[in-house]
């Protein structure tokens, strides 16, 4: 709930890194949206080449789930990724996992 109100402010408001972030939690798994991201460029370029988003995410991705985990306190996992054809609209999928 803490990561749910406050990681929007943060990566919109604070890091300037988004225009728009939204997170959603059910049954363990975690929604993350991200609308703008000032990595959507990287990410095209990274996916073009490799499958190194798929595994570990961009900069965004990787850092939401070291949130994740700390606030949790558990071991965090991506469990896919959705990419508009325009680049801008991210979602990407945690799990979170029991010890």
């Amino acid at each position: 709930e803490y990561l749910e109100r406050n990681l929007p402010k943060a990566f919109v408001e604070a890091l300037e890194v988004a225009e728009d972030f939204e997170l959603s939690v059910e049954d363990g798994r975690v929604h993350v949206r991200v609308v703008g991201s000032i990595y959507k460029d990287l990410c095209s370029e990274v996916r073009k080449v490799s499958r190194v988003c798929e595994s570990f995410g961009c900069p965004l991705c990787s850092s939401t789930a070291c949130a994740l985990a700390r606030a949790s306190g558990k071991p965090v996992v991506m469990d896919g990724n959705e990419v508009s054809p325009d680049g801008n609209v991210m979602d990407v999928y945690y799990r979170v996992l029991e010890e």
